[in-house]
């Protein structure tokens, strides 16, 4: 069967050959770069190894260049039970965040675009309960039972199919979409999964359609996994 990747292309409209030159030359000037992800908010401080240049903070409807700063906080796991002067976390913040307003994520190694159109209607899409699917666009996801603890998340566009993720031995609670529509500028859809084998450890997953090799929709670019509790 041939391969229909090219079926999950967004309705983005039709773009003009000025356009198209100037997509295309930021998408090559990022192709070198490896894509990486960064959390915001309250972290574990190993997080600044990831250095304070070249982040991109992805708000619901954009993804723009942005200055991280690194602000010692006190963290309630490593410092527990130590005076509140001892810091050893951080805040990561960026210009515009606030307590209620806040990027998704911050990513390195995807072109900024000053307009994004998501497909989510809502902050996450939950992927926890097994034969739930949640439709994106042309696209599908689903939680689906693997076993008697096991479980996977599936993509579907038209007859095409990939797995994203799949353990054997997992508690599905924590997965969810947090974002989802074309953020590398190709036309198709990319998503931004939360999933692990645990509810309390918390891997963020970048799947990018640029990157899918021959007969997938998309491929993982990138992930973090936050410091569970």
């Amino acid at each position: 069967m041939k391969s229909r990747v090219t079926n999950h292309s967004l309705s983005l409209g039709e773009r003009g050959w000025g356009e198209r030159a100037l997509l295309l030359a930021a998408l090559v000037s990022f192709s070198a770069s490896a894509q990486d992800l960064m959390p915001v908010g309250l972290t574990n401080g190993v997080i600044k190894k990831k250095g304070a240049t070249g982040w991109n903070a992805l708000w619901k409807d954009k993804l723009v260049a942005a200055k991280v700063t690194f602000v010692p906080a006190h963290h309630p796991i490593d410092d527990d039970g130590k005076p509140d002067t001892v810091k050893t976390g951080v805040e990561v913040t960026v210009p515009g965040m606030t307590e209620e307003v806040r990027p998704i994520i911050l990513i390195k190694g995807v072109a900024p675009r000053a307009e994004l159109k998501p497909l989510l209607t809502s902050e996450a899409g939950p992927l926890y309960e097994f034969g739930k699917p949640l439709t994106l666009g042309d696209a599908t996801l689903e939680a689906i039972k693997v076993g008697e603890r096991g479980g996977r998340i599936e993509l579907r566009v038209g007859e095409v199919k990939q797995t994203l993720f799949e353990c054997t031995d997992c508690d599905q609670d924590g997965w969810s979409v947090r974002w989802a529509g074309d953020l590398d500028g190709d036309g198709r859809v990319d998503f931004l999964i939360t999933a692990d084998t645990h509810y309390a450890i918390e891997t963020s997953r970048l799947f990018l359609s640029s990157k899918a090799k021959k007969g997938q929709l998309v491929r993982e670019a990138a992930k973090y996994t936050s410091p569970g509790c």
